[in-house]
C-alpha cells in the first residue's frame, strides 16, 4: 500500500493600481430658493397700524436658501464673486408708480457663511468672494437668508413687486 500526501500550493500576486483622472471641466453653480426655473418669493404683510412706525417686519414667507459651488483644481483654482442687483427691478406698487427703495430690505444669514446685509440699490453690490469662504478649490456653501422690511416711512397702500438678481461669477 502506498500512502502519500500531496500538498499543492499556488500563490499569485497581482497589483492593482488606481488612477483617478478628473476629466470634468471646472464649473461654478448658484442656487437660490428651490432652484430650477422657479423664482422664490419673499412676502411681507403689514397691518395699517404698523405702517412707518420704524419697527422692522420679518418676511412672512420664511427663509430662502442660497447655495454656491465651485469645482476646480488646485493648479487652476477659480476665484468667484457673489454680487446682487437690487436696482434693475425696483419694488413698485402694482396699481401706481410708487416705489419702495430696496434699501428698506435687509437679510440675516442663518449660518453667517454668507454675510448678513442690506440691499444698496446698485447693479453689482458685492456680497462675498470665494477666497473669503475657503482656500479649497472645490467646495459648496449653503446658507438660509431671512429678509426684513425696515418699515421706516409711510407708503401708499397696495401690493409692491420687484426683484433682485444674485450673480456668482468667475472673471
Amino acid at each position: 500500500m502506498l500512502a502519500g500526501l500531496l500538498l499543492w500550493s499556488a500563490v499569485a500576486d497581482a497589483d492593482i493600481r488606481f488612477n483617478l483622472k478628473d476629466k470634468a471641466p471646472p464649473e461654478i453653480k448658484i442656487r437660490v430658493g428651490s432652484g430650477g426655473n422657479n423664482t422664490s418669493t419673499v412676502s411681507f404683510t403689514l397691518d395699517p397700524g404698523q405702517l412707518g412706525n420704524g419697527t422692522p417686519i420679518a418676511s412672512s414667507s420664511g427663509p430662502i436658501r442660497i447655495q454656491l459651488e465651485i469645482r476646480s483644481t488646485a493648479a487652476n483654482p477659480l476665484a468667484c464673486t457673489l454680487t446682487v442687483d437690487s436696482l434693475s427691478d425696483p419694488l413698485k406698487n402694482t396699481a401706481s408708480s410708487t416705489t419702495i427703495p430696496f434699501s428698506e430690505i435687509s437679510w440675516t444669514a442663518d449660518e453667517e457663511l454668507i454675510p448678513s446685509g442690506i440691499f444698496q440699490e446698485t447693479m453689482d453690490q458685492y456680497i462675498i468672494d470665494s477666497q473669503s469662504l475657503t482656500n479649497n478649490p472645490t467646495f459648496r456653501v449653503r446658507d438660509r437668508l431671512t429678509f426684513s422690511y425696515a418699515n421706516s416711512s409711510m407708503i401708499e397702500a397696495g401690493s409692491y413687486e420687484g426683484g433682485v438678481v444674485y450673480t456668482w461669477a468667475a472673471p
